[in-house]
């Protein structure tokens, strides 16, 4: 089995948690309680095999996801698992909210301004605690930086691979 754009990657294994097997993990999601529905993931190494398990339980406490895997019965079996990568199908985490989308799926898109100007590519997502942060690398070089608000964020058509901005005075 190999990772592809039908998965998503939604935390990493930072630890075990307790001595019945189950780990600790880091989630790379604003919503980590949609995760608590899961019966199947998949784990696995940047470049490693993929690994999947069935879900025994699946809880959140504090800010982290506590996974028990079915196989997976101690603490040193668990402590195996460090650093791996968690995976779902898209599907499992059911249909996304309108004007939300997938980080992984924004990476790439290509950047228009209101006028049709072709303005770069979204190279990355910065997190910040007011909003996200689309870094766009320019066609000539650089970077732009663009807030991922309604303000700005005019369309975004995946499909199209295109986003279309209407950047604040003073952005660009």
């Amino acid at each position: 089995m190999e990772i592809n754009q039908d998965y998503l990657e939604v935390g990493i294994v930072i630890n075990t948690f307790g001595v019945k097997g189950e780990v600790k993990v880091m989630p790379l999601t604003d919503t980590p309680d949609q995760l608590t529905e899961l019966k199947v993931v998949y784990l696995a190494k940047p470049g490693g095999a993929v690994k999947e398990f069935e879900v025994r339980k699946i809880r959140t406490h504090k800010k982290w996801v506590i996974l028990r895997l079915k196989g997976i019965d101690d603490r040193d079996t668990a402590g195996s698992l460090k650093d791996y990568n968690l995976y779902v199908q898209k599907e499992a985490l059911g249909e996304l909210a309108e004007d939300t989308y997938y980080e992984k799926d924004l990476h790439g898109v290509e950047v228009y301004n209101t006028k049709d100007e072709f303005l770069g590519v979204i190279s990355d997502i910065l997190k910040t605690p007011a909003n996200d942060v689309y870094e766009i690398r320019a066609e000539g070089g650089g970077e732009i930086l663009i807030p991922a608000i309604k303000d700005v964020i005019k369309n975004i058509d995946l499909a199209a691979n295109k986003m279309i901005i209407d950047p604040l005075q003073g952005l660009i």
